[in-house]
């Protein structure tokens, strides 16, 4: 039941609940009156509409595959009826495709690794790939992979084929980036903003290069404060790509240099058991300001 004093906030979720969704829900309840539309088979437009009606700031919660398309349509309906939708789907199809986030990079001076944009099919540029892996290895990625799952690493010419074939049969028409790989030493750093604001930071040790939630086994992850040189590089990444919620991911070469490599819009906030309640709360009140 609505109770009165209590703002409304619409949240595109999943049916049964992800890890998000599990631990961030019993804040927003405290602080919002949820108004759920969960990913269906069907959707009942006219009764979406008049459930919508009283919503101005809808939350995407079920944007992580495969459910990322069903939440997007849903997304790109609530837009269509003038609600702000965080994260909106301008970020999925603009700010946080790989190939665009580099462009992205370069115009406003962020780091960033070299990135290179690979053809579906390779038959007519395999000198040019050879090229590429001559300068060093590269991380292929699909431009909309996420936890992982279509990101490999080539460390010469003849891994790159065998790559890019494996990749093309996990998906064969998702476009891909080769993204010039900096050593880092097993350690990645994800850093969530909440609008212009840190609500946590985080180390990812692994046993191997590549770190993140889909290898979480084989991790560990604890908290750190990020120096005055990443706090300053964050900022400017959020001003610039425009994401309401996101996900940093950063590595830190030899010489100490930050290296933004990926932004996720609606990032997991779960790294670190003991301190989702404060993260979730920070975001919380970040949505309050926004409904108010």
């Amino acid at each position: 039941m609505a109770t009165k004093n209590k703002p409304s906030l619409g949240v595109i979720c999943t049916p049964r609940g992800n890890a998000t969704e599990k631990n961030l829900f019993p804040i927003l309840k405290e602080k919002f009156n949820l108004v759920l539309f969960p990913i269906q088979n069907e959707i009942n437009f006219a009764k979406l509409k008049d459930d919508a009606k009283n919503i101005r700031v809808v939350l995407n919660t079920a944007g992580d595959m495969p459910n990322t398309y069903d939440s997007i349509e849903i997304a790109k309906t609530l837009e269509g009826l003038g609600k702000l939708v965080i994260d909106s789907t301008k970020s999925f199809y603009y700010r946080e495709d790989k190939w665009k986030f580099y462009q992205i990079c370069l115009k406003h001076g962020l780091p960033t690794p070299t990135t290179y944009y690979i053809p579906r099919t390779i038959n007519f540029s395999r000198a040019d790939l050879r090229k590429i892996l001559d300068g060093g290895p590269v991380v292929f990625k699909g431009i909309f992979s996420d936890t992982g799952r279509a990101v490999k690493r080539a460390m010469d010419y003849g891994e790159a084929l065998k790559v890019l074939r494996s990749l093309r049969k996990l998906d064969k028409i998702m476009p891909i980036i080769a993204q010039r790989y900096i050593p880092h030493g097993k350690v990645s750093y994800r850093v969530t903003m909440a609008g212009n604001n840190i609500i946590q930071a985080i180390i990812k040790s692994g046993k191997n290069w590549k770190e993140g939630k889909l290898f979480y086994k084989n991790e560990k992850y604890r908290l750190f404060k990020p120096d005055k040189k990443l706090t300053a590089i964050c900022k400017k990444a959020a001003k610039a790509f425009g994401i309401t919620w996101c996900g940093l991911d950063f590595v830190r070469d030899a010489g100490g240099k930050w290296h933004i490599i990926e932004i996720n819009s609606c990032p997991s906030m779960d790294f670190v058991l003991s301190d989702m309640k404060r993260a979730n709360t920070a975001l919380a009140n970040y949505f309050l300001k926004l409904v108010k």
